[in-house]
């Protein structure tokens, strides 16, 4: 009888044990990696120079910055004109915070008074546009 009560409390443990290694608590279990999808936060654009008093034509020059959330993002773009012009779609692979794209325009003649204006458009991985950056150019 004693034999069957000291393998009852064997068996008992073997189970609890066995138990015990299948249902792990949380904490022991291990963690799966979660994968943060990158995304596009902020797109700016600025003209170089702002204001060209000068010999035409004049090339201004437009430098947007994209900000991107989790990196790396891919990214396609174009380039908007205040003319009605587009650029090429683009594609860029930004692997920090945020990288730069360039534009440049070749405008104006001989005393002729312009404002014009870019944008860096976003179209993927979502529909974003910076505010225009303008230039003014007044050729002599």
């Amino acid at each position: 009888m004693k034999h069957r009560f000291v393998r009852l409390i064997a068996v008992c443990f073997l189970l609890s044990f066995a138990v015990g290694l299948v249902t792990l608590p949380l904490s022991a279990q291990p963690r799966q990696k979660v994968i943060k999808k990158g995304t596009v936060t902020k797109v700016v654009a600025i003209a170089k120079p702002k204001v060209f008093n000068g010999r035409c034509p004049a090339t201004i020059q437009f430098v947007g910055t994209i900000f991107v959330k989790n990196p790396p993002v891919t990214v396609e773009y174009e380039w908007l004109r205040s003319d009605g012009a587009t650029g090429g779609h683009q594609t860029i692979e930004i692997r920090s915070a945020g990288q730069g794209v360039y534009d440049s325009w070749t405008l104006g003649s001989p005393k002729e008074h312009l404002r014009v204006w870019e944008k860096v458009h976003v179209i993927s991985p979502v529909n974003r546009t910076s505010s225009p950056a303008t230039a003014v150019v007044n050729c002599k």
